[in-house]
């Protein structure tokens, strides 16, 4: 290394190459990427913490001022802070960034250069039109995207992104073989660009995609492997998200004993980490575990517990799913006669806050189901899955089932 380095600063290595544009542009990029940078914190700094609307209302985008590359790059670097938080304020982040990139002068950018901050800001502007489950206007950002990136000479961390999130888009879709598909590219780009982390989230896709295939044993598989992942670099949160999912996993095989191993120690990290909402999840998950290995009065409650509390962490699609569990339980138990005021509380809370989607239709038409006795494991399952879905698609109309899979 030491060698290699002593060469880089010896001139006499350049020879042949002081001629190269790519050499300009590498010392024009050395020379101004920092001094951007540093001036965009300046101009940014006024909007810290300012609300989505106020930073929208400003239109940052008609004052030349922030017509940088630096501007650009914190921006995009916000947006995707913001996205999980604040989807609304991620949005309006990065579609600023978006329009700045495209107003961005070819005379003072490299080529190269703008194509790259041009694709990564269609990628937050993508990711988070994903979160606010606009589908259609997400894979639109994703393929300009594409078209920008593919300028550049080599694959790079924003193009893994950029399957990933199209992968994600494809799998609330349903169209399970294209998502399953882009994760695995996805997985793979990311390997070789040795960001791991990357590597592990289009995994933990992937293991979704499998899971939702009812291959039980290879969700379970890639569960595994990314159990080991956490385990190796001591992170509590893969180590939870991959036992959550190996646990649900064995519920189905089923291999309960491993399943509350594996339930248990996701609960009692989630905890730990203090993130509620997956603690709740965890019990649910015990919960259906509980009814299966046979302590049926347990379950029941303790899913019911769940709903309760999914309610009011405002989980309004989980605690309908869960309910869906519930009513589940409840009809293999012969106790069909609670079903009714289960799924009208759930109805109920999807109404008051506004929730007027194919949701709706979709639980009366299993109330009607369990109270004709017609309330099959298939139905559930296509129940659940509608109710996953039309959380970000709520133009989603719920179709009943042919007959023959409700006798």
């Amino acid at each position: 290394m030491r060698a290699v380095e002593e060469g880089v600063r010896d001139r006499d290595s350049w020879i042949g190459f002081v001629d190269d544009p790519r050499l300009d542009e590498l010392r024009w990029l050395a020379a101004n990427v920092p001094a951007e940078d540093a001036e965009a914190v300046r101009l940014l700094a006024g909007y810290a913490g300012a609300s989505a609307a106020r930073f929208a209302w400003e239109d940052l985008a008609n004052d030349p001022q922030f017509h940088t590359g630096g501007v650009v790059r914190a921006l995009c670097d916000s947006a995707n802070k913001m996205c999980e938080r604040d989807p609304r304020y991620s949005l309006a982040l990065a579609k600023t960034a978006t329009r700045i990139a495209e107003l961005l002068p070819a005379k003072r950018y490299p080529a190269k250069s703008l194509h790259e901050w041009r694709g990564e800001a269609y990628k937050e502007y993508a990711n988070a039109l994903y979160r606010r489950g606009q589908f259609g206007k997400t894979l639109e950002m994703l393929d300009k995207a594409d078209a920008e990136l593919d300028q550049l000479d080599h694959v790079g961390i924003c193009k893994v992104a950029v399957l990933y999130v199209r992968a994600c888009v494809l799998y609330e879709q349903d169209d399970l073989a294209h998502a399953g598909a882009l994760a695995e590219e996805s997985a793979a780009a990311a390997r070789h660009l040795g960001d791991i982390d990357r590597f592990m989230r289009a995994r933990l896709l992937q293991g979704e995609v499998v899971y939702d295939r009812n291959d039980f044993a290879g969700a379970a598989s890639i569960f595994e492997d990314i159990l080991r992942y956490g385990e190796r670099i001591d992170s509590s949160v893969w180590i939870a998200r991959a036992s959550m999912g190996l646990g649900i996993c064995q519920v189905e095989l089923p291999h309960l004993r491993e399943a509350r191993r594996r339930l248990e120690d996701a609960h009692r990290r989630y905890g730990q980490l203090g993130l509620d909402v997956e603690v709740t999840r965890a019990r649910w998950a015990l919960g259906r575990l509980a009814f299966v290995e046979g302590a049926r009065v347990d379950g029941i409650e303790r899913v019911r517990s769940a709903v309760a509390e999914l309610t009011k962490f405002e989980m309004l699609t989980d605690s309908a799913i869960a309910t869906v569990d519930l009513a589940e339980m409840l009809y293999v138990t012969n106790r069909a006669g609670e079903i009714p005021r289960v799924l009208d509380g759930v109805v109920e809370t999807f109404t008051n806050a506004g929730k007027l989607t194919g949701a709706l239709s979709a639980l009366g038409y299993l109330k009607e189901a369990a109270a004709a006795g017609n309330l099959t494991k298939q139905l559930a399952a296509d129940v659940r899955r509608f109710l996953s879905r039309v959380e970000h698609q709520p133009q989603l109309a719920f179709l009943p089932p042919p007959p023959e899979l409700t006798v």
